[in-house]
């Protein structure tokens, strides 16, 4: 796994072809829409009256269609240089976007979504982040986590990416009052011939 998540992306949004690390080979109109198809998907969980953690938002592709929907938008990230793209991209009052690590309210959010970030991050990593979600959430409120499977062929697991099996993804909704595990895609990822490449991680508090 990536031995310095922060270095690592840091040195990624500073490339001129930082998009193909994210979605390869996909033209902006593609990469915009299968951030609004994502965004869609999680229109069920949250309405107007909400606070949303984007927790890992990157450029904030997602989360400027969430910021549509929902009271008040917060996107975390650990790297600056997304962030900056961020703040660019998205432009709406009920948005901020703030360091991940140095985030410390606690039970604030309805709901937190963390989609295509567990992969690049080792194992103690991996634990900070649920923890981290786990404090943001508000009792009653609902987190999504997204991990490829292990038996996933569409993904390849490398230096910079780790599949997960079901027992992994357990572990983590274990650290939650209750939590289910479904199987699917995110947008633009696979298609049906290709099965299901992910476990969705459904919590609560």
């Amino acid at each position: 796994m990536i031995q310095n998540p922060k270095s690592y992306w840091q040195n990624v949004s500073e490339q001129p072809e930082w998009k193909n690390y994210i979605l390869p080979r996909k033209n902006d109109a593609d990469f915009d829409a299968e951030g609004f198809a994502e965004a869609q998907r999680l229109f069920y969980f949250f309405d107007k009256k909400s606070t949303v953690v984007d927790y890992g938002c990157g450029v904030g592709r997602v989360l400027k269609y969430v910021a549509e929907r929902a009271g008040h938008v917060i996107g975390l990230d650990i790297c600056d240089g997304f962030l900056d793209k961020a703040r660019g991209l998205v432009k709406a009052d009920n948005v901020e976007f703030l360091r991940a690590e140095t985030y410390k309210d606690q039970e604030i959010a309805d709901f937190v979504y963390c989609l295509m970030v567990m992969q690049h991050n080792d194992l103690l990593n991996q634990k900070i982040i649920i923890g981290h979600i786990k404090r943001i959430l508000k009792e009653g409120g609902t987190a999504i986590v997204s991990f490829p499977r292990a038996e996933s062929n569409y993904y390849q697991e490398n230096e910079t990416l780790h599949k997960f099996t079901a027992d992994e993804v357990s572990y983590f909704g274990d650290q939650f009052t209750s939590f289910r595990i479904i199987e699917g895609n995110l947008p633009g990822y696979a298609g049906p011939a290709e099965g299901n490449n992910e476990y969705f991680l459904i919590a609560t508090i």
